[in-house]
């Protein structure tokens, strides 16, 4: 059957998740995975709103990529964070001004 829907793939894309906000066809929607001590499993359910977690390292990982390319990958994502958290402070600070 044809619905006629778009479908995005994307992983932590901040600006298309916020779509969501702005456009009424828009849905956030992701695949559910557990973390822990016996590694990543996917759970195979569609579940509504954005993912709150990126596995990306964790499938690059599973997939055997050069090490070099992985601990490359953690540092930017931790530049990433650092980066985020000092523009979220910033925004909070000017809605207390």
């Amino acid at each position: 059957k044809r619905i006629g829907c778009c479908t995005v793939f994307a992983t932590h894309f901040h600006e298309l998740t916020a779509l969501e906000q702005s456009h009424q066809s828009v849905q956030n929607r992701h695949v559910s995975a557990h973390s822990g001590d016996q590694g990543l499993t996917f759970l195979y359910e569609v579940r509504p709103g954005p993912c709150l977690q990126s596995f990306g390292i964790q499938v690059a990982e599973m997939a055997n990529v050069p090490q070099v390319v992985i601990q490359d990958a953690k540092r930017r994502a931790k530049e990433l964070e650092k980066f985020e958290h000092r523009n979220k402070r910033k925004a909070e600070e000017n809605k207390t001004e």
